[in-house]
């Protein structure tokens, strides 16, 4: 797989994959779309090589399936580690203030 083109303009950018061309809108502010594309190659470059030889590996579009997938799923497993570290510092945060409350007052 070659790796990837991209085109930015505003919010929307443009990406080369498996010589096909994509279009995506994205919110502009502090993502920076090449980061985005460089994630989604480096995972497809990884299953294009595991899947060497199988029949998915001739399914260009399985591939990239296949790593949006595993992208989403890291995404959804970061969330409920942010999820669950918040808590933490909230409860932590919590306990802190009733400490402080109890011997300051």
């Amino acid at each position: 797989m070659n790796q990837p083109v991209v085109h930015s303009e505003e919010s929307v950018f443009t990406v080369e994959l498996f010589g096909q061309t994509f279009r995506f809108k994205y919110a502009a502010g502090d993502v920076n779309p090449n980061e985005v594309v460089e994630i989604l190659y480096r995972e497809t470059k990884r299953i294009e090589n595991e899947q060497r030889g199988s029949a998915s590996y001739s399914n260009k579009m399985a591939l990239l399936v296949m790593a949006a997938l595993n992208v989403c799923l890291e995404n959804v497993e970061l969330k409920k580690s942010k999820e669950e570290l918040i808590r933490d510092f909230l409860d932590q945060s919590q306990k802190i203030i009733q400490i402080l409350d109890a011997n300051i007052g």
